[in-house]
């Protein structure tokens, strides 16, 4: 430094780090002792490690790839259903009966926009009305398997049978 006529002192301090850290390679070295074998086996151990880290991610990769396919199939037949329903166009654009049924919350939103658009509640009571909706709540599966129109009034049988 002083042959070059370096006087910057950022560059003095540089140079006291790389002595700094040279000292301490030398202390390691000395320290661990390893002979060459040691050091090879111990990275060909590391580059195993390597390789099988990056098949994992491969695998991963492509564990998630194969889970997006399997959706894509759910998410076909779900805008088949869309479709038939009346819920979208042809083109996937929301129509009345699809914002309807994003409106709604319920169990079964698709459902309730079925029975509003057919029109079931016009010829109901109120209390019908109530009732049939109390349907739609959502409810653990019960382990009754009698029939579910047993103890229902008269009255309420005709929307239970359209539900």
């Amino acid at each position: 430094i002083n042959d070059l006529g370096i006087d910057d002192a950022s560059f003095k301090v540089l140079i006291e780090r790389a002595e700094a850290l040279a000292k301490r390679m030398a202390e390691f070295r000395e320290q661990v002792g390893w002979d060459e074998e040691k050091r090879v086996t111990l990275v060909h151990a590391y580059e195993r490690k390597l390789e099988v880290k990056e098949r994992a991610r491969l695998l991963r990769d492509e564990a998630r790839a194969c889970q997006t396919i399997a959706m894509k199939d759910d998410l076909k037949k779900m805008k088949r259903v869309l479709k038939k329903l009346g819920h979208v166009d042809a083109n996937g654009v929301i129509q009345t009966k699809g914002r309807t049924a994003c409106e709604l919350n319920t169990a079964d939103e698709l459902v309730v926009t079925e029975l509003i658009f057919t029109g079931v509640f016009k010829s109901l009571t109120v209390e019908q009305c109530v009732a049939l909706l109390s349907c739609m709540t959502y409810d653990e599966p019960g382990k009754d398997d009698d029939d579910p129109t047993k103890g229902l009034k008269s009255f309420l049988l005709n929307p239970f049978t359209k539900l």
